[in-house]
């Protein structure tokens, strides 16, 4: 079987209609970009109902959370709030050097307590991101991941300080949701 070429429309690049399998899926951005035939009604059912699950969003920023006072490598637990609860995390700020862990879920948070930051996490551990940076410093997060939360719009973390003294680190997320709720 050869590989269809694709068909770029602006700046979304998609496959001609006549060219998906049954089992194949497509996310429409906008409707007009992807015409199926008569011949597919099913996988028109499809593009409505994916339509309805795909709402664009613009950057947004959730308010900063910040530590208690800690010292120089001791870490603590925090929430980020307002955050969408499926998203695409695009940057994570810290007031002072920091190692920030993001978490799907208080348990999976406390299920990787223990881990050190030399050692990768397990994959399906509930880990969305880790970062470690420098003082104040904005750490771009390319490409983009996409995360959530199991129950709301609230994002689990742990900071660790790495700043050299006691401080109190605020971290700041840039994302886009990908739901509304």
């Amino acid at each position: 079987m050869t590989t269809p070429t694709p068909k770029k429309i602006s700046e979304l690049v998609v496959l001609s209609t006549n060219q998906l399998a049954s089992n194949d899926y497509v996310v429409v951005v906008d409707e007009s970009l992807v015409a199926p035939s008569p011949s597919q009604a099913t996988k028109r059912t499809l593009l409505s109902s994916l339509k309805s699950f795909f709402i664009p969003g613009t950057f947004q920023t959730a308010s900063g959370s910040t530590t208690s006072a800690i010292a120089n490598g001791v870490s603590q637990d925090i929430t980020v709030s307002n955050v969408s609860r499926a998203y695409v995390l695009a940057k994570i700020t810290t007031s002072h050097a920091a190692w920030v862990v993001l978490y799907n879920s208080s348990a999976s948070r406390d299920s990787d307590s223990t881990r050190t930051e030399t050692t990768d996490p397990l994959p399906g551990s509930g880990v969305i991101a880790e970062v470690i940076t420098g003082s104040g410093t904005e750490q771009i997060i390319t490409p983009g991941v996409v995360g959530w939360n199991e129950s709301d719009n609230t994002v689990y973390a742990k900071v660790v300080n790495k700043s050299g003294s006691e401080a109190t680190i605020t971290i700041t997320l840039t994302f886009v949701p990908l739901t509304s709720a």
